[in-house]
């Protein structure tokens, strides 16, 4: 069986995917770095008795230089063995479309989450606090906290009149409302915040956070906005 787990909600689709691998035994590839031949090998060799196998590969469809190979040989590959592809964003659907024979599964985040960090303006406190206040009762703190440290990470980057790979692929209209957004902080202060949601990250994976995360980022969004 072969599944395409793809989309936005990364902690929907990877409890989703810890659910599909429950009870088998376990191999993880680098979609960036994997060879055809080293997934061809690991699907085709045989676990002991009645042992149930599975491979995951991780972001082969959005970060391989060799999609289109790949595509190729998954259409055609053919084994006993769970195979699982893990995407940690939304691919496009002349991707999805070009799949054959696999179980495809997109989890979409909704739309008010787009809304928290589309509104995450010095001018827009009070809503972006309610959206955050609404998103915690679906959403780990961890979360929010990875999405705010990557489109505060975006603005900063088209503040200093940058760009990373990914604004590079942005559709133009996407880039242009990240650039209105900027515009609205001004650069020290959107240079602040980014340095105190760096900051949160660090003292939580170190154990340092004098409360809990949740409650960190409450003080920080009623504190800079």
């Amino acid at each position: 069986m072969k599944y395409l787990l793809h989309g936005d909600d990364i902690t929907t689709s990877r409890k989703y995917l810890s659910e599909l691998l429950e009870g088998t035994k376990l191999s993880i590839f680098d979609g960036k770095s994997v060879a055809i031949t080293t997934l061809e090998e690991s699907l085709l060799s045989r676990g002991l008795f009645s042992e149930k196998k599975a491979v995951v590969v991780e972001n082969l469809l959005s970060r391989s230089s060799k999609k289109k190979e790949f595509i190729s040989f998954l259409n055609t590959a053919s084994s006993e063995t769970l195979l699982v592809l893990w995407e940690d964003k939304k691919l496009l659907k002349t991707t999805t479309n070009s799949l054959k024979n696999i179980n495809i599964q997109e989890f979409a985040l909704p739309t008010y989450y787009f809304q928290f960090l589309d509104t995450l303006v010095p001018s827009q406190k009070k809503q972006v606090f309610g959206l955050y206040q609404e998103l915690l009762k679906t959403y780990a703190p961890e979360q929010l906290l990875f999405s705010l440290l990557k489109r505060v990470r975006l603005l900063v980057v088209l503040a200093s009149g940058g760009e990373t790979s990914e604004i590079a692929k942005m559709p133009p209209w996407m880039k242009s409302k990240l650039e209105r957004q900027g515009k609205m902080w001004t650069k020290n202060s959107l240079l602040l915040f980014y340095k105190k949601l760096q900051d949160a990250e660090i003292k939580l994976k170190t154990g340092k956070l004098p409360v809990d995360l949740s409650k960190h980022l409450d003080i920080l969004i009623l504190s800079h906005l």
